[in-house]
């Protein structure tokens, strides 16, 4: 995805990417994961129900900060800015193409 998407944009073009990003140690991964799922409801009432977080966690391959940053970096991109969000996993970046 990172590749296609360097592709697809000129030299210094911008691209915002914001997903689930996991921002701790690996052993600390059932823990913080739990803590997040249990943030969830047992509804969907305008938020995520426990059941769509762990859905998450099972489906959507997300990957660990130490993992992303390089692939980003190895595609083509300059980070040029990231903010992180612990309770949501939230990852921000701003991407420069080089």
């Amino acid at each position: 995805m990172l590749d296609r998407m360097r592709k697809l944009l000129p030299l210094g073009g911008i691209c915002r990417l914001w997903d689930v990003v996991y921002d701790f140690d690996p052993a600390e991964a059932t823990e913080q994961i739990e803590a997040w799922c249990s943030q969830g409801g047992t509804s969907v009432d305008g938020q995520w129900s426990r059941d769509e977080f762990e859905e998450h966690v099972r489906d959507e391959h997300s990957t660990f900060r130490w993992l992303l940053e390089p692939m980003i970096q190895r595609a083509g991109f300059n980070i040029v800015e990231a903010q992180y969000r612990a309770e949501t996993f939230d990852a921000k970046y701003l991407l420069r193409a080089i």
